[in-house]
């Protein structure tokens, strides 16, 4: 996979969340009008959980696909940053935690030298785990394990995260008639949209300046990936123009 196929791989999918949410909203913003009263409850209800099933949908795809480039780069596991080099380990420190005899540890050093010295090679499934639960302290394992940066924005938000995408997400699904104000919603999907674009930035900053190598390390055989473009993501951001003060209705 080139940096440009991952990129546009997460544009096309960010693209098709934001559009869907876009419609989602308007339909939210229309219920205001709504005669049926019953009809525009259940349609914030329905609100709630897919705002959360497109924050765990695309933090879950997109970060598979990214840990999918760094197979395709074939970079040596040594010049990784130190995250992505346990990533490789994982299943020999399950096997050897199963003793702690200094047989079983030594064996243990040799496998870690021998993966140290072998070019990065995991399956993405097994280090992306989104326990079906993205909660803040979930996403910050999830971003620091595929060695990216938790940054301040996503701290800022794990409130948000937890007592509202999280927290609303699981009275409708299990059952509750919970009741969710139009404003309440929109903020909801403003605030998620505004998650996913931090998110694929970052991936794409990534991708761009190389930042899973180990401080020190340059990209191999002079490969560089400065050249790829900022993503503007106009595709997605025309369909999400709704207007001045929508979120105060």
């Amino acid at each position: 996979m080139e940096a440009e196929e991952f990129v546009n791989s997460i544009d096309k999918d960010l693209a098709h969340r934001k559009l869907e949410l876009s419609r989602l909203k308007l339909k939210v913003i229309q219920g205001v009008s709504d005669s049926d009263s019953d009809h525009a409850s259940w349609m914030r209800r329905s609100a709630a959980v897919l705002s959360y099933a497109h924050w765990e949908g695309f933090v879950k795809q997109a970060s598979i696909q990214y840990v999918r480039y760094l197979n395709a780069r074939r970079l040596p596991v040594s010049s990784l940053k130190r995250q992505l080099q346990a990533a490789c380990l994982v299943s020999q420190f399950k096997r050897a935690s199963a003793s702690l005899k200094v047989r079983y540890l030594s064996e243990l050093l040799q496998e870690m030298d021998q993966i140290r010295e072998g070019v990065f090679q995991v399956n993405p499934k097994k280090i992306v785990d989104t326990e079906s639960n993205l909660t803040s302290t979930v996403f910050g394992d999830l971003v620091q394990g595929i060695g990216l940066d938790y940054l301040d924005e996503y701290k800022t938000r794990g409130p948000f995260i937890d007592t509202k995408l999280v927290f609303g997400r699981h009275q409708v699904a299990h059952g509750e008639l919970a009741v969710f104000g139009t404003a309440e919603i929109v903020d909801r999907i403003e605030a998620v949209v505004k998650l996913l674009d931090q998110y694929s930035q970052q991936l794409f900053e990534a991708v761009r300046s190389n930042q899973f190598l180990a401080a020190g390390d340059s990209p191999h055989e002079g490969e560089s990936n400065a050249d790829i473009r900022e993503i503007p993501l106009q595709r997605a951001d025309n369909v999400l123009a709704d207007g001045p003060g929508e979120a105060n209705m």
